[in-house]
């Protein structure tokens, strides 16, 4: 039962931002950063 912490790299905070910006999804957007 153990939780798997990691933090995302810059590239991917980039991503997320830009995904977010778009209008996508929480959802798609971790899948799209195999989250």
């Amino acid at each position: 039962m153990g939780n798997r912490y990691s933090q995302i790299s810059i590239e991917e905070r980039c991503e997320l931002a830009r995904l977010q910006a778009a209008g996508t999804s929480i959802r798609q957007i971790a899948a799209s950063l195999d989250r």
